[in-house]
Parts: structure tokens; sequence; C-alpha cells
């Protein structure tokens, strides 16, 4: 062997630890490696729509739902907004009195918010975040229940994989991206379970996940640069005002003043997550002092926000300004179509390794050495990258880490 002492040393170091590692965990790199895995592609190469490079829709959200609703309530008590709703929309909406009464939740509790011409699930879903409600249809009864009651409610439900079979995709890979991106448990314990049987994969899990699974389903069928799995079409919108300029000379004024003049300027529900900040000590109301000239509303916000720990999400059809701690453990699910980068496994492991060397991708995962097979249970505040398909990316993590996904793989494009 030529070379310097040094470089022997180093290579027969790096040999050792490398028999030790097979030695240890041999078992499960067979089991895991994508090298062991069937190599699937997809059954007709298509092209990535340039026109469509972001795809923004929801499935599986009940018919009634989807209606557009216009309200404004000011310390109006629960029991009365959900008249009105039901009311107005003839929708059987009620509550879960066991299960509020458990929490300590009061059906007279007042509670502000507004929508403006949107659909009503949306509105549903940012009226109960904040009083840890959620809720279910079942035979067209919507129930408002308990975070906690949704959670633990498992029913099973069969999804058809013929079509996606028929694309390529195979039911192993199909139950390793479920596991991997969807907010669900599958702990042995405590989780739900997942199991193919023919065209069927049968998950049994709560309403929350199997409406994830529905979507991921769903899109996994079409593809574009980067397809958002559980975003509805209104953050599209969202997204677009984010690029827009703002002009902002800010002295001693508060933060929630601050905000309510970019929503202003900009057009867009931009709210402030009052529990959020109280929660980490965070003042709204301190004196706020900055000034920026014709920059986009995105880049405003980063700059503005950064210095008091704050940062911003897109959820349920707002801008939500939020701490950084709920920033990074808010997790997105979204599709890549990498076929133009990724021919094989080779090209898929290289991808996975240079988006986690160049952006701020989760560690969770490496640090914990959990896995998406077995009963092993990937914690829901980790990223994850998962290759469904040669040339399909599926990744789980935050807004501002999608961003810097989207800009690896333009450069990436770019210098072929």
């Amino acid at each position: 062997m030529n070379g310097s002492p040094v470089q022997k040393d180093a290579l027969l170091l790096g040999g050792t630890i490398l028999v030790m590692i097979l030695l240890m965990y041999g078992d499960r790199l067979w089991l895991e490696s994508p090298v062991n895995s069937a190599v699937t592609t997809l059954s007709e190469p298509k092209v990535i729509a340039e026109s469509s490079s972001v795809r923004f829709d929801v499935v599986g959200i009940p018919q009634q739902l989807l209606v557009r609703v216009t309200y404004d309530f000011d310390e109006t008590p629960l029991e009365v907004i959900v008249k009105r709703i039901r009311d107005e929309t003839q929708i059987d909406l009620r509550f879960d009195i066991p299960a509020l009464e458990e929490e300590g939740i009061d059906s007279n509790d007042p509670v502000t918010i507004d929508a403006t011409d949107e659909p009503l699930y949306l509105f549903l879903n940012r009226f109960c975040r904040p009083l840890t409600l959620t809720w279910y249809e079942r035979e067209g009864v919507i129930t408002l229940t308990t975070d906690f009651k949704s959670e633990t409610a498992f029913h099973t439900v069969n999804y058809n994989l013929a079509e996606l079979m028929q694309d390529g995709y195979q039911p192993r890979e199909l139950i390793d991206v479920i596991k991997g991106t969807t907010s669900g448990r599958w702990d042995v314990e405590y989780g739900g379970t997942i199991d193919t049987h023919g065209e069927t994969m049968i998950v049994t899990q709560n309403d929350k996940v199997h409406f994830e699974v529905t979507n991921l389903l769903h899109k996994l069928r079409y593809l574009t640069r980067q397809t958002f799995v559980f975003e509805p079409p209104e953050h599209e919108f969202l997204r677009e005002k984010l690029k827009q300029p703002v002009h902002v000379s800010f002295r001693d004024v508060p933060l929630t003043d601050a905000v309510a003049e970019l929503s202003r300027q900009a057009d867009v529900q931009i709210r402030i997550d009052i529990d959020g900040l109280e929660e980490e000590g965070i003042s709204y109301d301190d004196p706020l002092k900055y000034e920026l000239s014709s920059h986009a509303l995105s880049t405003t916000l980063d700059l503005m926000l950064r210095p008091l720990a704050l940062n911003y999400i897109l959820s349920d059809n707002v801008i939500l300004v939020t701490t950084e701690i709920t920033t990074e453990e808010t997790l997105n699910t979204a599709i890549y179509d990498v076929r133009d980068l990724c021919g094989s496994s080779t090209d898929e492991r290289y991808l996975d390794r240079l988006i986690k060397n160049q952006t701020d991708f989760s560690r969770y995962e490496a640090q914990y050495g959990m896995s998406i097979y077995g009963s092993y249970w990937l914690p829901e505040d980790s990223g994850k990258i998962v290759f469904p398909i040669i040339g399909v990316m599926v990744v789980r993590e935050s807004r501002s880490v999608h961003e810097q996904i989207l800009d690896v793989l333009t450069r990436c494009r770019a210098d072929e």
C-alpha cells in the first residue's frame, strides 16, 4: 500500500470502524439499505411541469365543510359561535360535551375570531386550535372534541393502491413513506398499525393521520417540482403575497401594530400567536424600531422578527407570527419530482446528503437513532427524507427548510 504512515493509519482505523458497525448493525443495514431493496421506477417518465412548479390542494375534506363563510366574532361564547354556524349552514355541528368537561373547557368560554370568504374547515381549524379542540365527521355529523380524545380515537380505513402500483410504487415503500412523513405514531404500545394485502392498504389511525395518508397517496400520482401534501390551495395565495414588496418605518411601535400595518400593506391576513408568545414569556407590546424599504414581505418579516426570537408559519389561511420553537416544530410534508436529478439509488443517497449538509435539516433522527422500519417510532418533531421510488423525494420538514431545499435543487439543475 502506497502513502504516508498517517494515511495508512487513517485507512486502518476507518476499516476497523466499518467492521465494528457491520458486526453491531449488519442485520438492520441489510433490511434498511436502499441498495438491498427492490429498485422501482415510474412506469412512464413524465415531464416536470414548469408552469405548475408548486402545487397546493387537499382531498378528504367533508363536502359540507367546503362552504365559504364570513364571520367576525369578538369575545363571543363558543356555544353562540357553533349555533350561528349551524343555523346559517344547516350543518349538524355538535360539541362532545363529556370530552370538553373532562378537559375543563366550558362551552360558554369567549372567543375572538374572524373569517373572510374562506372554507368553513379552515375557520374551524383556527377556531379549535387555541382551545386544544379538533373536529371530526361521522355520517354527516361534525363533532367538536378535544385533541386528546381525537388523537387516541383510532379507526381503520382501507386504501386502494392499484393506481399507485401501476405507476411502479410498491406497498413496502408506501408504508415506509407514510410512517416517515406523516405525524402518526406507529410504536407498538400506543401507535397505529399499517399493513397491506394485495392492492389494499389497511391503516388503523386517528382522523388527522388518515387525512394525511389520504392526501399523501393522492399526491404521489401528480408530481411537480414541489407539491405540499397537507396545505390548502389558499396557501398558494399567501406565498404569492410573501413575495410582495412592502415599505416599513416603525419607531417605538408595538409588535401588534407593526404586524397590522404589514397586513394592511400586503392585503393579507397576518396574525400573532398570542398564546405561544406568552408561553415563552415574549412580549408583543414592547416598542419596536425597524425600517426597511421595498423588500419582499417574507424578507421584512424575517429581519423584523429574528431579533425577537420570533418567526412565522402558514397556518389555516393566515400568516401566523409565532415563536422560533413553534416554527421549527411545525413540520410540513412536500413531494419533490427529482427524476431529472436522480436515476439510481446512488443518486438518491448523494442528494440526501447534499440536502442535509446545505440546509438546516433536523438532526433528531441521527441523535435518537430511530428508524421508520419495524416497531420504531419516528418523533413527530423530526425531519425526514424518503424516496418511495427512484426520482420521487418526500420530505417532512419546517417551512424554512423546504425553501432551502428548493434552492438546493434549483442550483443542482443550473449546474447540469
